[in-house]
C-alpha cells in the first residue's frame, strides 16, 4: 500500500515537471501542434499573444476565451485565471482591468427606463493570480503613472496603481497629473490633492493648471501662482491674459521650467518660482522666444532678456531675438538689420546682399547676386561664396550644410571641406540623414553624408516611431526596408496607414481595406476591415475593427471576436 502511494506520487512528480513549456516567438506567437491541440482540447480560443498581455518579460501569459469569458493561461498551458470575465485588459505593473456582470433589481436602483431588472456591466482591478485588488466601479479609465480615473454614477474618482481608493466617485471632473490629481466639485470649483489623496489646494478656483512647471489657480478674470507643495498663493497675483501668449510650451521649445513670464494691468515681467519678479516691468510685453531668451517690448521698441531677467538687448529697435539660444542676436532698426554677437559688437554686414540665419556659428550670404558662401560670428567670410543655392545653410542643428554648385547637390562641413559630392538633383535635411534625389528617385544619405540607399524609389521616409526603418515606395506600390535595403514588407499596399514597431506590427492599405501585417511580411489581420484605431487600444494584440457598419474586436491569428459593451475609451 505504501509502496502504490510512492509510485503514484513520483507519476504526479514526472508529470509535472514533465509538463511542455511553450516557447514563443520574438512576438509572443506559439508555432506548435500540441499547443493548438491544448486550445482545442479545452474549447479555449486564444486572444492575442504571450508577449502583448504584459510588459513585463518575466510574466508570461496569454488571455483565452472560452464560452465568451476570457481568463489567462500560462506558457506550460496552465490555467492560472479561470475564463470568468466579459473582457480583460493587458498586465501594466502588476493590475489588469476586468468588467463583469452583475445582476441588478430595482431594489439596488438598477433598473432601466421602463423599470426593468437589468444585467450591468462592472469594472474592477485584478492582480496576476486573478484576485480582485480593487472596488467595482461602473467605469475605470486607465490615467497617467499608473493611476487610474473611476466612476460610480455621476461621481468621478481615482484609484492608484494597486488598486487603492485615494480620492472617492464623488467629483464631477478629476484629472491626474504628473504631481497632482485636480478635482472639479459639481459647484463647479476646482482643487488639487497629492497623488496619495491628501487635500492640497483648497476648492476655490475656477480652474487649475499645471504649466511648464508651475501650478496656477485661475479666477474668472485673473490667476495667481500656487506653491507647489503646499498649494498656497505665492506672490501678488492677478495675473492677467493667457500664460501661452507669453511663454513657449513643451510642445514647441525644450523649456526648462524656472521662470514664467507674466502680465498685469501695469505690464509684464518675470517671476521666478517662489513668485519673486526677478526682471524689469515691460509695459508693452515679454515673450518667450528660446529656450533661455525673452522679447521684451516698451514703448522706445523692442529688446532680448535673458531668463536670469538682465536685459541684454535694450529696446531701441523694431524688432529683434536670438539666434540658436543667445550665440548670437539679430535686431532690426528701420530697414537696416543689425547681427550682433555674443560679446555685444555688431557685425558689419553691408558687403552682403542677404544674411542668412545663424546655426552652428555660421551664417550664409549672398553676393554677386548669385552666389553664396558663409560668414562667422565676427562677420569674416570663411566659406567661399562658390555656391549657387544655399538651402537653408547649418541653421538645422547639424554638424553639416546642404548647398548646391554647379546644380548640384553635395555637402559641406563648416571648414568647407566637401562631406558628400555634388551628384544630386536634390538633398533635403531630415531626421540624422539627409533624402536625396536622382532623375526623380529617392535615396538616403547619413548625417555625415555616406550613402546610406542609392537612389531607387519613387518616394522614401523613415517610420513615425523609428527603429532605423523606413517606408519606401516602388512602383506606386508602398513596402518597408531596413537600412541595410533589405524588404521586410512586400512593396504591394496602397499605403503604410501607421507603425507599431515595438510590437513588431504594420497598419497597412490595399484596396481601400486595412490589415495588419508583421516585419517578416506575414498578413495576421487580413485586409478585410476598417482600421482606424490604434492597436494596442485593447491591449493583448486586439485591435478594433470595423466591417460592415459593425465593429468587432480582431487578434493576430485571424480570430474575430464580439466587442463587449465596455467604454470607448478601451
Amino acid at each position: 500500500m505504501k509502496n502504490s502511494f510512492l509510485i503514484i506520487a513520483l507519476l504526479c512528480c514526472l508529470t509535472f515537471f514533465g509538463q511542455k513549456k511553450f516557447v514563443t516567438d520574438a512576438y509572443g506567437y506559439v508555432d506548435d501542434v500540441a499547443f493548438t491541440q491544448l486550445m482545442q482540447d479545452r474549447q479555449y480560443t486564444l486572444v492575442g499573444s504571450y508577449t502583448t498581455v504584459s510588459h513585463n518579460p518575466d510574466l508570461q501569459y496569454a488571455k483565452v476565451s472560452r464560452y465568451g469569458k476570457w481568463g489567462f493561461i500560462d506558457t506550460e498551458g496552465k490555467e492560472v485565471i479561470k475564463p470568468q470575465y466579459n473582457f480583460i485588459s493587458d498586465f501594466k505593473n502588476g493590475l489588469a482591468m476586468a468588467i463583469f456582470e452583475e445582476y441588478r433589481t430595482s431594489r439596488d436602483g438598477g433598473y432601466d427606463d421602463v423599470g426593468n431588472s437589468q444585467v450591468v456591466n462592472q469594472y474592477v482591478c485584478i492582480n496576476t493570480k486573478g484576485e480582485r485588488v480593487s472596488k467595482a466601479y461602473d467605469d475605470i479609465r486607465p490615467s497617467q503613472n499608473g493611476f487610474a480615473v473611476v466612476k460610480r454614477g455621476t461621481g468621478s474618482g481615482v484609484i492608484n496603481p494597486t488598486g487603492v481608493e485615494v480620492i472617492p466617485p464623488e467629483y464631477k471632473y478629476v484629472f491626474v497629473q504628473t504631481n497632482y490629481i485636480f478635482a472639479s466639485t459639481p459647484a463647479g470649483k476646482w482643487g488639487a490633492f497629492t497623488h496619495a489623496g491628501k487635500p492640497l489646494v483648497p476648492f476655490v478656483y475656477d480652474n487649475l493648471r499645471w504649466f511648464n512647471g508651475f501650478l496656477l489657480g485661475y479666477t474668472s478674470s485673473s490667476y495667481c501662482l500656487l506653491h507647489p507643495d503646499t498649494g498656497k498663493p505665492l506672490g501678488k497675483g492677478g495675473y492677467i491674459n493667457n500664460v501661452h501668449d507669453y511663454n513657449a510650451d513643451y510642445n514647441t521649445l525644450p523649456f526648462k521650467p524656472n521662470v514664467l513670464a507674466v502680465c498685469t494691468e501695469k505690464g509684464s515681467f518675470l517671476v521666478n518660482r517662489q513668485g519673486r519678479r526677478i526682471s524689469d516691468v515691460y509695459e508693452d510685453g515679454v515673450r518667450q522666444a528660446s529656450d533661455h531668451y525673452y522679447r521684451v517690448q516698451r514703448k522706445s521698441g523692442m529688446g532680448v532678456i535673458n531668463d536670469k531677467g538682465k536685459e541684454v538687448l535694450a529696446c531701441n529697435y523694431v524688432y529683434a531675438g536670438p539666434y540658436e539660444d543667445g550665440t548670437m542676436f539679430f535686431a532690426k532698426k528701420g530697414d537696416v538689420v543689425q547681427y550682433i554677437n555674443p560679446k555685444g559688437k555688431a557685425i558689419d554686414v553691408s558687403a552682403y546682399e542677404t544674411v542668412g540665419n545663424f546655426g552652428n556659428g555660421l551664417a550664409y550670404v549672398r553676393v554677386n547676386g548669385d552666389r553664396f558662401g558663409f560668414i562667422d560670428y565676427e562677420g569674416r567670410l570663411v566659406i567661399p561664396a562658390i555656391y549657387d543655392h544655399p538651402s537653408s545653410g547649418f541653421e538645422y542643428s547639424k554638424e553639416n550644410a546642404a548647398i548646391r554648385k554647379d546644380g548640384k547637390w553635395g555637402i559641406i562641413n563648416p571648414q568647407g571641406e566637401t562631406v558628400a559630392p555634388f551628384i544630386y538633383d536634390e538633398l533635403n535635411p531630415g531626421y540624422k540623414c539627409y533624402y536625396t534625389g536622382v532623375n526623380h528617385k529617392k535615396g538616403l544619405l547619413d548625417d555625415n553624408g555616406r550613402e546610406v540607399i542609392a537612389p531607387q524609389y519613387q518616394s522614401l521616409g523613415y517610420l513615425p516611431t523609428g527603429n532605423g526603418l523606413l517606408q519606401a515606395q516602388l512602383n506606386g506600390k508602398w513596402g518597408i526596408i531596413d537600412l541595410q535595403n533589405k524588404v521586410l514588407v512586400p512593396f504591394e499596399y496602397d499605403r503604410i496607414e501607421r507603425d507599431y514597431l515595438d510590437q513588431g506590427l504594420v497598419l497597412v492599405e490595399k484596396d481601400e481595406m486595412s490589415g495588419i501585417v508583421n516585419l517578416q511580411g506575414k498578413i495576421l489581420v487580413p485586409l478585410d476591415y476598417d482600421i482606424s484605431w490604434t492597436v494596442d487600444n485593447f491591449g493583448a494584440g486586439l485591435i478594433p475593427v470595423d466591417k460592415e457598419q459593425r465593429r468587432y474586436l480582431a487578434d493576430f491569428y485571424g480570430h474575430i471576436y464580439k466587442r463587449p459593451e465596455i467604454n470607448e475609451y478601451y
